[in-house]
Protein backbone atom coordinates (compact mmCIF):
# COMPACT_ATOMS: atom_id res chain seq x y z
CA UNK A 1 0.00 0.00 0.00
CA UNK A 2 1.02 3.51 -0.48
CA UNK A 3 2.18 3.85 3.64
CA UNK A 4 4.66 0.94 3.38
CA UNK A 5 5.98 2.02 -0.73
CA UNK A 6 6.63 5.79 1.65
CA UNK A 7 7.98 3.69 4.38
CA UNK A 8 10.24 2.15 1.94
CA UNK A 9 11.69 4.94 -0.47
CA UNK A 10 12.40 7.18 3.23
CA UNK A 11 14.63 3.69 4.39
CA UNK A 12 16.24 3.68 0.61
CA UNK A 13 17.34 7.64 0.76
CA UNK A 14 18.43 7.14 4.15
CA UNK A 15 21.63 5.52 2.58
CA UNK A 16 22.79 8.81 1.74
CA UNK A 17 25.04 7.34 -1.41
CA UNK A 18 24.01 6.90 -4.87
CA UNK A 19 22.62 2.92 -5.17
CA UNK A 20 19.87 4.19 -2.33
CA UNK A 21 18.89 7.27 -4.76
CA UNK A 22 19.32 4.80 -7.61
CA UNK A 23 16.99 2.22 -5.88
CA UNK A 24 14.34 4.95 -4.88
CA UNK A 25 13.97 6.35 -8.10
CA UNK A 26 13.48 2.70 -9.93
CA UNK A 27 10.78 1.95 -6.94
CA UNK A 28 9.17 5.28 -7.81
CA UNK A 29 9.00 4.86 -11.40
CA UNK A 30 7.90 1.13 -11.04
CA UNK A 31 4.67 2.19 -9.01
CA UNK A 32 4.20 4.97 -11.54
CA UNK A 33 4.02 2.09 -14.55
CA UNK A 34 1.61 0.36 -12.44
CA UNK A 35 -0.37 3.21 -12.03
CA UNK A 36 -0.75 3.73 -15.68
CA UNK A 37 -1.56 0.20 -16.36
CA UNK A 38 -4.28 -0.20 -14.00
CA UNK A 39 -3.70 -3.72 -13.23
CA UNK A 40 -3.02 -2.75 -9.61
CA UNK A 41 -5.85 -0.96 -7.49
CA UNK A 42 -3.33 -0.07 -5.01
CA UNK A 43 -0.61 0.97 -6.87
CA UNK A 44 -0.64 4.98 -6.00
CA UNK A 45 2.31 7.70 -6.33
CA UNK A 46 1.73 11.09 -4.70
CA UNK A 47 3.88 14.15 -4.06
CA UNK A 48 5.61 13.32 -0.90
CA UNK A 49 7.24 9.99 -3.00
CA UNK A 50 8.97 12.48 -5.62
CA UNK A 51 10.06 14.53 -3.01
CA UNK A 52 11.89 12.10 -1.01
CA UNK A 53 13.26 10.66 -4.28
CA UNK A 54 14.63 14.46 -4.77
CA UNK A 55 16.50 14.30 -1.44
CA UNK A 56 17.60 11.47 -1.88
CA UNK A 57 19.60 12.66 -4.94
CA UNK A 58 20.67 15.42 -2.79
CA UNK A 59 21.76 13.19 -0.40
CA UNK A 60 24.02 11.46 -2.27
CA UNK A 61 27.83 10.79 -3.19
CA UNK A 62 27.60 12.20 -6.79
CA UNK A 63 28.84 15.80 -8.03
CA UNK A 64 26.60 18.72 -8.06
CA UNK A 65 26.31 18.80 -11.57
CA UNK A 66 24.67 15.54 -11.31
CA UNK A 67 22.41 16.10 -8.84
CA UNK A 68 20.77 18.95 -10.22
CA UNK A 69 20.37 17.19 -13.24
CA UNK A 70 18.45 14.32 -11.73
CA UNK A 71 16.34 16.69 -9.20
CA UNK A 72 15.77 18.60 -12.86
CA UNK A 73 14.52 15.51 -14.22
CA UNK A 74 12.12 14.59 -11.33
CA UNK A 75 10.67 17.83 -11.36
CA UNK A 76 10.38 17.88 -15.11
CA UNK A 77 8.25 14.20 -14.99
CA UNK A 78 6.31 14.79 -12.14
CA UNK A 79 5.09 18.25 -14.06
CA UNK A 80 4.70 16.28 -17.33
CA UNK A 81 2.68 13.37 -15.28
CA UNK A 82 0.32 15.80 -13.59
CA UNK A 83 -0.66 18.07 -16.56
CA UNK A 84 -1.24 15.23 -19.01
CA UNK A 85 -3.12 13.50 -16.48
CA UNK A 86 -5.32 16.20 -15.85
CA UNK A 87 -5.95 16.82 -19.49
CA UNK A 88 -7.43 12.91 -19.28
CA UNK A 89 -9.24 14.15 -16.57
CA UNK A 90 -7.76 12.21 -13.75
CA UNK A 91 -9.25 13.96 -10.43
CA UNK A 92 -5.93 15.87 -8.60
CA UNK A 93 -6.16 14.05 -5.74
CA UNK A 94 -4.63 10.53 -7.54
CA UNK A 95 -1.71 12.29 -8.96
CA UNK A 96 1.38 13.79 -7.60
CA UNK A 97 2.00 17.38 -8.29
CA UNK A 98 4.80 19.80 -7.28
CA UNK A 99 4.31 21.22 -4.11
CA UNK A 100 5.89 23.85 -1.76
CA UNK A 101 8.87 21.11 -0.95
CA UNK A 102 9.42 19.61 -4.26
CA UNK A 103 11.04 22.99 -5.57
CA UNK A 104 12.42 23.72 -1.98
CA UNK A 105 14.13 20.65 -2.93
CA UNK A 106 15.25 21.70 -6.58
CA UNK A 107 16.22 24.67 -4.96
CA UNK A 108 18.33 23.29 -2.71
CA UNK A 109 19.58 20.83 -5.17
CA UNK A 110 21.21 24.07 -7.36
CA UNK A 111 23.33 25.44 -3.95
CA UNK A 112 25.02 22.14 -4.94
CA UNK A 113 26.28 22.68 -8.34
CA UNK A 114 29.18 25.50 -9.97
CA UNK A 115 26.83 25.99 -12.32
CA UNK A 116 25.13 29.70 -12.48
CA UNK A 117 21.92 28.44 -12.10
CA UNK A 118 20.60 31.97 -11.07
CA UNK A 119 18.23 32.59 -13.81
CA UNK A 120 16.74 29.04 -12.78
CA UNK A 121 16.04 29.51 -9.15
CA UNK A 122 14.99 33.07 -9.83
CA UNK A 123 12.26 31.79 -12.23
CA UNK A 124 11.22 28.95 -9.45
CA UNK A 125 10.13 31.69 -7.21
CA UNK A 126 8.07 33.29 -9.18
CA UNK A 127 6.67 30.05 -10.61
CA UNK A 128 5.76 29.10 -7.30
CA UNK A 129 3.84 32.34 -6.63
CA UNK A 130 2.39 32.43 -9.96
CA UNK A 131 0.69 29.00 -9.44
CA UNK A 132 -0.14 30.24 -5.83
CA UNK A 133 -2.17 33.12 -7.17
CA UNK A 134 -3.62 31.38 -9.67
CA UNK A 135 -5.27 29.00 -7.01
CA UNK A 136 -6.64 31.43 -4.98
CA UNK A 137 -9.02 32.81 -7.26
CA UNK A 138 -9.66 29.51 -8.49
CA UNK A 139 -12.66 28.24 -6.24
CA UNK A 140 -11.71 24.09 -7.23
CA UNK A 141 -7.88 24.97 -6.49
CA UNK A 142 -8.28 26.87 -4.08
CA UNK A 143 -6.34 24.73 -1.41
CA UNK A 144 -3.74 24.34 -3.30
CA UNK A 145 -2.37 27.87 -2.24
CA UNK A 146 -1.47 26.83 1.17
CA UNK A 147 0.83 23.78 -0.60
CA UNK A 148 2.85 25.87 -2.92
CA UNK A 149 2.87 29.47 -1.51
CA UNK A 150 6.45 30.49 -1.06
CA UNK A 151 7.33 30.26 2.68
CA UNK A 152 10.57 31.11 4.59
CA UNK A 153 12.40 28.27 3.47
CA UNK A 154 12.12 29.06 0.08
CA UNK A 155 13.20 32.60 0.22
CA UNK A 156 15.77 30.75 2.36
CA UNK A 157 16.67 28.54 0.25
CA UNK A 158 16.83 30.73 -2.68
CA UNK A 159 19.00 33.40 -0.22
CA UNK A 160 21.04 29.70 0.51
CA UNK A 161 21.74 29.84 -3.33
CA UNK A 162 23.11 32.95 -3.62
CA UNK A 163 25.05 32.81 -0.35
CA UNK A 164 26.73 29.86 -2.16
CA UNK A 165 28.49 31.77 -4.88
CA UNK A 166 31.95 32.22 -3.81
CA UNK A 167 33.74 35.97 -4.64
CA UNK A 168 30.78 36.96 -6.80
CA UNK A 169 29.71 40.52 -5.73
CA UNK A 170 26.47 40.72 -7.46
CA UNK A 171 25.14 37.64 -6.04
CA UNK A 172 25.52 39.19 -2.75
CA UNK A 173 23.68 42.35 -3.98
CA UNK A 174 20.92 39.72 -5.05
CA UNK A 175 20.60 38.35 -1.73
CA UNK A 176 20.11 41.66 -0.13
CA UNK A 177 17.71 42.95 -2.77
CA UNK A 178 15.51 39.65 -2.15
CA UNK A 179 15.52 40.03 1.30
CA UNK A 180 14.13 43.19 0.61
CA UNK A 181 11.47 41.79 -1.85
CA UNK A 182 10.71 39.79 1.17
CA UNK A 183 9.67 41.82 3.15
CA UNK A 184 7.34 43.94 1.25
CA UNK A 185 5.55 40.85 0.38
CA UNK A 186 5.57 40.30 3.67
CA UNK A 187 3.92 43.19 4.37
CA UNK A 188 1.32 42.56 1.68
CA UNK A 189 0.46 39.44 2.46
CA UNK A 190 0.00 40.29 6.39
CA UNK A 191 -2.72 42.75 5.21
CA UNK A 192 -4.63 40.13 3.35
CA UNK A 193 -4.36 37.58 6.12
CA UNK A 194 -6.12 40.02 8.06
CA UNK A 195 -8.74 39.23 5.48
CA UNK A 196 -8.77 35.27 6.01
CA UNK A 197 -5.89 34.68 3.83
CA UNK A 198 -2.73 32.48 4.35
CA UNK A 199 -0.09 33.85 7.12
CA UNK A 200 2.66 35.65 5.73
CA UNK A 201 5.65 34.84 5.12
CA UNK A 202 8.48 35.63 7.95
CA UNK A 203 12.35 36.55 8.07
CA UNK A 204 14.13 35.46 10.62
CA UNK A 205 17.17 35.54 12.36
CA UNK A 206 17.94 32.94 9.77
CA UNK A 207 17.15 34.50 7.19
CA UNK A 208 19.09 37.53 7.89
CA UNK A 209 22.50 35.72 8.46
CA UNK A 210 22.44 33.84 5.42
CA UNK A 211 22.19 37.51 3.78
CA UNK A 212 25.11 38.22 6.04
CA UNK A 213 27.06 35.10 4.97
CA UNK A 214 26.39 36.12 1.34
CA UNK A 215 28.58 39.37 2.14
CA UNK A 216 31.21 37.33 3.38
CA UNK A 217 31.62 35.57 0.55
CA UNK A 218 31.93 37.54 -2.30
CA UNK A 219 34.99 38.97 -1.97
CA UNK A 220 33.84 42.34 -1.81
CA UNK A 221 36.34 44.02 0.63
CA UNK A 222 34.69 47.09 2.16
CA UNK A 223 32.11 47.29 0.31
CA UNK A 224 31.03 43.88 1.70
CA UNK A 225 32.03 44.66 5.29
CA UNK A 226 29.86 48.44 4.89
CA UNK A 227 26.73 46.18 3.76
CA UNK A 228 27.30 43.38 6.29
CA UNK A 229 27.50 46.06 8.89
CA UNK A 230 24.19 47.80 7.62
CA UNK A 231 22.51 44.71 7.92
CA UNK A 232 23.70 44.11 11.79
CA UNK A 233 22.43 47.49 12.61
CA UNK A 234 19.08 46.52 10.86
CA UNK A 235 19.02 43.34 12.56
CA UNK A 236 19.15 45.34 16.00
CA UNK A 237 16.87 47.90 14.80
CA UNK A 238 13.88 45.40 14.14
CA UNK A 239 14.67 43.39 16.82
CA UNK A 240 14.78 46.46 19.43
CA UNK A 241 11.35 47.19 17.28
CA UNK A 242 9.48 43.69 19.41
CA UNK A 243 10.71 41.67 16.36
CA UNK A 244 11.63 38.96 18.84
CA UNK A 245 12.16 36.45 15.68
CA UNK A 246 15.22 38.73 14.14
CA UNK A 247 17.57 38.88 17.31
CA UNK A 248 21.31 39.19 16.28
CA UNK A 249 23.41 35.90 17.70
CA UNK A 250 26.90 34.94 17.54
Amino acid sequence: NIQKARSILSSISRWNNKKGALMAEALLERLHRECIKGKNPNAFVDSEMYNICINAWAKSDINGNEIVAKAESLVNRMETRYARGRENSIPRTRLARPDRITYNSLINAYSLSNEDSSAKVDKILEKMNALADSAAINKSDRDYESYIRPDEISYNSVLNYYASRKNEHWSAQRAEDLLLEMSEISQRQQEQHSKGNPPPVTMSTTTLNIVLNAWGNSGGGIRAAQRAEALLHMMIRLFNKGHENIQPNA
